[in-house]
């Protein structure tokens, strides 16, 4: 079981690397399609990890409704994996509103994948200027591949944690991964997160009586991702005009993620083993965009050149937010603990974890 849950917690390690080799070998190409139409084909490549990311960092956050008496504490790892339905795996290009006078798929293919999609290439574009009078007559001035995805069909989010009780039936949570850096420094990555637990059952009359446990508690998360860039000049062309920036070093992609979730949960303890269910709130907000600057060519005759794109793509959205409910089990034996749950929904999400539990 131990080695199940190691490889569960190093996956999601993995595929944090997976994401971002991804992102470094091939989104950046997608620059060439222009602001608009780069904004859209990367909003559908990348739109599994919104959700899937967020639903990860509102999950595991708890494995009982009771909180821990004063003093009390634990500290608890857990792999998190939301499933990407199959029809999300990739996507259509010829659905996008994309702006054909400077992109068009060259078919036959016309599927890309998304970011949890196949390890292969997706449709191909040609690139126009249609505001050259020499090229506009559909003459490509470039083209690009869309990029291949993963190959998992899921976003894993791995989470630790340490949970402390307070006065008045009252828990705090910390979740802190330190900023640091990977892939031959290329990327860097850090999370954290807090939240309170409170055992409201303790005033009600009547029902505080009653061997179970009913709480109250909400959380919140966050986390970053940078990952360098690396799109150059084509080769032979010069800028459109002496303004235009020539520093191609701060190219990156990052995305930030935070979401939080209100709770009431309630559970039963029999013997060692502890039985959960929770329905609450889950909102999450994602931005995710390629900074920096860009050159793209956009003249090949009677001198090939190239304008540059700064911060091109920006995506702000709150995809994934909404009510959810969960079910789950800890077993407690001694001071060592055991946890699994899982959730229903478009993103069905599963979650198994250890720890250790003082009080």
């Amino acid at each position: 079981m131990n080695q199940t849950l190691t490889k569960l917690f190093l996956s999601s390690l993995l595929f944090l690397s997976t994401f971002t080799a991804v992102a470094q070998s091939d989104i950046a190409e997608i620059v060439k399609a222009g602001p608009q139409n780069a904004t859209a084909l990367a909003n559908a490549y990348i739109e599994p990890a919104y959700k899937g990311f967020g639903m990860g960092l509102n999950s595991g956050w708890f494995n009982t409704a009771k909180p821990h008496s004063l003093g009390g504490f634990d500290i608890t790892f857990t792999g998190n994996i939301a499933f990407v339905p199959t029809d999300q795996h990739s996507f259509d290009v010829r659905s996008l509103t994309l702006d054909n006078r400077y992109i068009q798929p060259t078919g036959p293919n016309y599927t890309a994948q998304t970011v949890v999609g196949k390890d292969e290439e997706g449709a191909h574009f040609n690139v126009y200027n249609p505001n050259d009078p020499i090229t506009a007559s559909r003459i490509p001035v470039g083209s690009f591949n869309m990029p291949g995805g993963t190959g998992i069909g899921f976003v894993p989010t791995p989470t630790a944690q340490i949970n402390v009780g307070l006065i008045k039936g009252t828990e705090v949570s910390v979740r802190f991964i330190p900023s640091f850096r990977f892939d031959r420094d290329e990327g860097k990555v850090n999370s954290y997160g807090f939240g309170l637990k409170h055992d409201i059952k303790q005033w009600i009359p009547v029902v505080k009586d009653i061997p179970f446990d009913l709480s109250i508690a909400g959380y919140y998360s966050s986390l970053k991702l940078t990952y360098n860039q690396e799109l150059n000049p084509d080769m032979g062309t010069t800028p459109e005009n002496s303004n235009l920036p020539t520093d191609f070093s701060n190219q990156r992609l990052e995305t930030r993620f935070n979401a939080y979730n209100i709770n009431a949960i309630i559970s039963k303890k029999i013997s060692v083993i502890t039985f959960w269910g929770n329905v609450g709130y889950n909102h999450i907000h994602s931005k995710i965009g390629l900074f920096g600057n860009y050159p793209v060519t956009t003249r090949l005759v009677p001198t090939p050149q190239y304008t540059v794109y700064t911060d091109p793509v920006v995506i702000d959205n709150t995809k994934g937010s909404g009510v959810t409910a969960q079910a789950g089990f800890r077993l407690k034996l001694a001071f060592f603990t055991l946890q699994g749950s899982g959730s229903v929904g478009q993103y069905p999400t599963v979650n198994a974890g250890f720890g250790f539990s003082f009080r």
